[in-house]
């Protein structure tokens, strides 16, 4: 603790760094303690400290031996294997703030493993994402997740329906079950607010994947 380590700086009475920066670490999460069952990881993750500030008149405290501006979590090549086990949901980078709680995107890809003409698919690429939710750390201990606002920049989804004989109808991309791509993480999603800027939207009926039946 920065309370055992003070006395080893002796005359030093304050460090006050403006950025610190931790580079290079993995990040590999699992279902359970002693669980082989694979669900995200992240290669490079970084934490971006912003106004250190630790003294020794801190140290004495018994909560909180420093304080911080902010502390940024920054996630690259993040990939996780959705509870439907047909859909696979990669970032290219993700920015957490611990002080706002807000959540930065870029590089948005959700995509099948591969086309099943038996199924309804999905595929979904968004260069921007805005999220707002209270913890980070929330969305990987509750099986629960609420979030209170998610805004998707210039989205481009397409959505392929299963091969069937009758003409698709918009009833169909209804009651396609979002549900199904968490369920093995959350019993239960809630967002407050979700958004869509200039989306574009695609339908297409398998096994024809290549030109679309109707667009948005």
């Amino acid at each position: 603790a920065i309370r055992n380590l003070w006395p080893l700086f002796g005359f030093v009475q304050k460090v006050d760094i403006k950025k610190i920066e931790l580079e290079e670490a993995n990040f590999d999460f699992y279902s359970a303690a002693g669980d082989s069952g694979f669900i995200s990881k992240a290669e490079k993750v970084a934490v971006d400290i912003h106004g250190f500030v630790a003294s020794a008149e801190m140290a004495h405290r018994q909560e909180r031996f420093f304080e911080t501006e902010d502390v940024v979590i920054r996630m690259n090549d993040f990939r996780n294997d959705l509870g439907d086990s047909l859909h696979m949901l990669t970032i290219d980078t993700l920015l957490y703030s611990l002080k706002t709680t807000g959540i930065k995107v870029t590089g948005f890809h959700l995509q099948p493993y591969s086309f099943q003409q038996s199924v309804n698919l999905f595929e979904v690429h968004v260069p921007e994402v805005y999220i707002k939710s209270r913890s980070i750390a929330y969305f990987a201990l509750s099986d629960s997740l609420k979030i209170g606002y998610v805004k998707f920049v210039n989205p481009k989804i397409r959505f392929f329906s299963k091969n069937q004989p009758r003409q698709l109808v918009m009833e169909d991309i209804d009651n396609f079950d979002l549900f199904s791509l968490i369920k093995n993480h959350f019993i239960k999603l809630e967002v407050d607010s979700f958004y869509l800027q200039g989306a574009a939207v695609e339908i297409f009926r398998q096994p024809d994947i290549n030109d679309y039946r109707q667009q948005f």
